[in-house]
């Protein structure tokens, strides 16, 4: 990990950036740049280690550009990847927020450029400012939410289900039959994520392709039925379970 003094960036630039983040959007300009004032570059290349489980917590990382997993390891040597953070994307909220040790690791899939701001500011800002405050409870309960749907989604024993609802998370509120998507990240970070092997992941793919539900080219996805994908996470038709 190479940290550089956000002076690659002007204050206002830096500013601009942790704007831009979901979890500051419409934060008071103040409070930007006060958080920008405390923040650093941070540069990591592809498998790169931002942060280990167990390490302090004394920075919020925003992804400015590439992608950080985080992930925790199983006794077989594998990953359970919680979370694919991409540009404009926080992580580690509520540890940095309480200032404890980081509950998984997180590790650069691509080289990535992130900017770390200081988890001391952060508290002391969000006291000062009511609608950051809402801000990081915001995103520690939809953190919470997709924690717990993401469970949902791979309670269930088939391939198939596990990726049905993960692509039925892709959908517009107004539940269109047909649309797309471009998957977030690559296929074996997803078969982490939906906890399956990623054999399994690629034969559920050939069988929803196969059976005209979706087409692939490349990460692009269209689903073609999507009431299909739900009636496979209800009854979960399937060869076999994984």
């Amino acid at each position: 990990m190479t940290v550089a003094p956000s002076s690659i960036l002007s204050l206002t630039e830096t500013a601009e950036s942790i704007g831009r983040c979901t979890l500051f959007k419409g934060v008071r300009s103040e409070s930007l740049l006060r958080l920008a004032e405390s923040a650093r570059s941070v540069f990591l290349p592809r498998n790169g280690t931002l942060y280990r489980q167990g390490e302090l917590a004394d920075d919020l990382f925003i992804v400015v550009s590439g992608q950080i997993g985080m992930f925790l390891p199983l006794p077989n040597g594998a990953e359970k990847i919680i979370v694919l953070a991409r540009s404009c994307d926080s992580v580690c909220e509520a540890t940095a927020y309480l200032g404890i040790p980081h509950t998984a690791t997180a590790v650069a899939r691509v080289d990535s450029h992130l900017l770390a701001i200081s988890s001391e500011v952060l508290r002391q800002q969000a006291q000062q400012d009511a609608g950051l405050a809402c801000q990081l409870l915001e995103a520690m309960s939809n953190r919470v939410i997709g924690l717990i749907s993401d469970i949902a989604g791979s309670s269930p024993r088939s391939s198939l289900q596990r990726l049905s609802y993960y692509l039925l998370q892709f959908r517009a509120e107004d539940n269109p039959r047909v649309y797309g998507l471009t998957l977030p990240a690559s296929k074996r970070d997803i078969a982490a994520k939906l906890n399956l092997a990623q054999a399994s992941l690629s034969r559920a793919f050939r069988q929803l392709l196969e059976m005209e539900v979706i087409a692939v080219a490349g990460r692009k996805i269209q689903v073609l039925d999507a009431e299909a994908l739900a009636e496979f996470c209800r009854n979960g038709e399937d060869n076999g379970a994984d």
